[in-house]
């Protein structure tokens, strides 16, 4: 890490990806490093940024950027910080991997959020009857109980 001399003020004027690239990765400041992860478009360095970064709220910024659902994926799956883990599955979208997460994650903070973004009433309900988890069966059941709702109202999905 380095002390570039740069302040948040003086990060959100720079629109040079290589630039707050090295910003991110390297700047001893970790409020500078999440402004700079906050204007990153690539994948693979906010991919790097949300696994390793030393600073939770820098990882979260890196995870909130990051579109491609294959690299939210393997975040949410592999990483070791359930906090990390949390933050990518916020943001998946593809249900075989929801479901997947809500199934094995070891955390139950995980697996509630995963549950809660999965939209098919079977599956969550197929959740709620064989967990072991009584918290999670509450929370598939809560679940349950939004996606019922949100049919009668004839609504999206929440």
């Amino acid at each position: 890490m380095e002390d570039m001399g740069l302040g948040v003020k003086d990060v959100e004027g720079i629109t040079d990806q290589a630039v707050l690239e090295r910003i991110a990765t390297t700047d001893t400041s970790g409020q500078v490093r999440e402004v700079a992860a906050e204007r990153l478009t690539d994948q693979a360095v906010l991919a790097r940024i949300a696994t390793w970064d030393g600073e939770d709220y820098v990882r979260k910024a890196a995870i909130g950027r990051i579109t491609d659902q294959a690299v939210l994926a393997r975040i949410a799956e592999g990483n070791d910080y359930m906090f990390v883990r949390k933050a990518a599955v916020r943001r998946i979208t593809d249900q075989a991997v929801l479901e997947r997460i809500a199934e094995t994650d070891a955390s139950q903070h995980v697996r509630a959020s995963a549950v809660n973004r999965i939209t098919d009433y079977d599956v969550v309900l197929r959740m709620a009857k064989n967990d072991k988890s009584y918290h999670f069966q509450c929370v598939a059941v809560k679940r349950l109980h939004a996606l019922i709702v949100s049919e009668l109202a004839g609504t999206a999905t929440p």
